[in-house]
């Protein structure tokens, strides 16, 4: 065998070890973004599992809000109709029947929608 033969090995046995040595540090490298990639995959389905009730509880959250509203707005304009006072004419109805609801009534606790409520 010749020098330049044995060169010509020597550079294509380099060549390989490069390549594998390259290759082996991306797979290492993919095996570690796949389990970082996991482990995000199973935190954002917790998170997501945890806020799905959410939106119920908003809509709650915002009637409430409404009727606290209307009702500062029946405060302010004290002496009206509920009719003339809310938009919402559920609102009207429900503020109609807290009014129809009598002093003794509310001192004892008993609340319209209550077990125990007698409409007189």
């Amino acid at each position: 065998m010749s020098a330049a033969s044995i060169v010509m090995i020597g550079a294509i046995l380099i060549v390989c070890l490069v390549i594998a040595f390259y290759l082996i540090a991306v797979a290492y490298t993919l095996r570690r973004v796949s389990f970082n990639v996991g482990t995000v995959l199973v935190g954002v389905r917790a998170i997501c599992a945890q806020v799905r009730p959410v939106p119920k509880y908003v809509g709650i959250i915002l009637n409430d809000v409404m009727a606290i509203d209307q009702a500062a707005h029946q405060l302010l304009a004290w002496g009206g109709e509920p009719e003339d006072m809310v938009v919402d004419p559920r609102i009207a109805r429900m503020t109609l029947t807290l009014q129809d609801v009598d002093d003794e009534d509310e001192m004892a606790g008993v609340q319209p929608g209550a077990a125990n409520f007698q409409q007189g």
